[in-house]
């Protein structure tokens, strides 16, 4: 497979062949890693699913590699070893060290959430069972994947460019997908089922909701227009496209009834909708698509530690904010209301752990509620200010607080820059 990515001196690569049996739950892999070293190292770590074994790891600078399990750097990442690769010579910093490695067993379900999973009725794969070798500490990378499954005939979608996510093609006699992400991602998410279905927007289809069951035909076509009407009122608020996106906004409603929703860039996964809980809960219904599509702008942060903040507190400020565009200032200021109670002795923003009992009312609630006073302040500088904050943040690709108080500083004063940082520590 020839490689068509051009970042191999900023990001790490991976070039994966995968062989998939949803009947048996057995999945194959191997593939070749390009790693560039951070900083000045004698060990690589990567995150692998625990049942996922190696049956061989070789490089010119590998010495050897060993899997442990451990405490989970995120609460997401529970069912995750560490595979630590130890060098024969220490690295610095951009050199690149390259390693095949060859690796297989079976998932089965995962966790009582059941977010990620091979079954014969549904294969759900991505970084919260890591499949793959997930580089640690959450950074970036770019891929190539070309994967075989078996029975050949299931329909497939991933998180890869293109509009299903993946190309379809046959070679030998056999069905291949051929996934690819150019772009930088933190993910590589596989969905699969016997059959599955479609409804995509306009002549361009550029906006696709997939399902397996035909009798979720009306209740897709709900979520495709409300999709709709949300990607353009960001796309309106933000006037700015986001690149990691190719143009096609991929949308699974997932056959399982909890696990609730995740974003990849250009992809939405949801657990079941009803139309009937549609309707009675229209308001809470297109608060959560608001979040989940909000983080097709907001994303680039780490989301292992405290600055996930910029990931989860954006996004979620975004949904409010646009609860109050949709529904009025009385949506508005319920929703703030019941965050104001939820975070009453939260922990500081801060510095807290992703593992924190109360990380979700922190990221989720406070960190929003600090967001709608900074946009009080600024509006009372200059209407518009806030969303021109916004504006420049996605344009600057912002991924610490550091840069964001830098930002704000630059365009409101080291005043409200203290100020944010303060409420950061409060």
């Amino acid at each position: 497979m020839k490689s068509e990515h051009n970042l191999a001196n900023e990001y790490h690569f991976l070039q994966l062949n995968a062989q998939l049996e949803p009947l048996t739950g057995n999945l194959s892999v191997s593939g070749n890693i390009d790693f560039y070293a951070r900083q000045e190292t004698a060990t690589l770590e990567f995150l692998l699913h625990r049942d996922l074994k190696i049956t061989g790891l070789h490089g010119d600078n590998i010495d050897s590699y060993a899997c442990e399990n451990g405490k989970p750097p995120a609460p997401w990442l529970a069912e995750a070893a560490i595979l630590k690769i130890k060098l024969k010579h220490p690295v610095s910093q951009g050199d690149r060290v390259s390693f095949a490695i060859n690796y297989g067993g079976r998932i089965g379900i995962v966790s009582e959430w059941e977010t990620n999973r091979i079954s014969p009725e549904w294969v759900e794969l991505g970084l919260y069972a890591p499949w793959f070798p997930l580089p640690a500490g959450n950074e970036l990378f770019t891929y190539e994947l070309a994967m075989t499954m078996n029975p050949p005939e299931y329909g497939f979608v991933s998180s890869g460019e293109g509009r299903k996510g993946a190309a379809e093609e046959y070679r030998d006699g056999h069905t291949r997908w051929i996934v690819r992400s150019t772009q930088p991602v933190s993910d590589i998410v596989l969905l699969a089922a016997p059959r599955i279905y479609s409804k995509s927007s306009g002549s361009d289809g550029r906006i696709e909701v997939f399902y397996t069951d035909p009798g979720h035909e009306s209740i897709a076509s709900i979520i495709l227009e409300a999709s709709e009407k949300l990607v353009a009122h960001y796309m309106k608020q933000y006037q700015y496209q986001e690149s990691d996106m190719d143009g096609y906004f991929k949308i699974m409603l997932a056959p399982r009834s909890v696990g609730g929703g995740y974003v990849r860039p250009g992809l939405m996964v949801l657990s079941e909708v009803s139309e009937t809980d549609y309707h009675k809960h229209e308001k809470a219904y297109a608060h959560w698509f608001a979040h989940e599509i909000a983080h097709l702008w907001w994303f680039r942060a780490p989301s292992y530690c405290w600055e996930d903040w910029l990931n989860e507190s954006f996004a979620e400020y975004a949904a409010v904010m646009a609860m109050r565009d949709f529904y009025g200032a009385d949506v508005f200021e319920s929703i703030l209301t019941k965050k104001r109670d939820k975070t009453a002795n939260t922990p500081c923003i801060m510095g807290i752990e992703r593992n924190n009992e109360a990380a979700v009312e922190v990221l989720y609630d406070k960190g929003p509620l600090v967001l709608h006073e900074l946009e009080t302040r600024m509006e009372l500088r200059r209407k518009g200010l806030f969303v021109d904050f916004l504006r420049a943040a996605l344009k600057d690709k912002i991924v610490s607080t550091a840069q964001l108080l830098d930002l704000l500083a630059t365009m409101a004063g080291l005043e409200e820059a203290k100020w944010l940082e303060n409420k950061l520590k409060e």
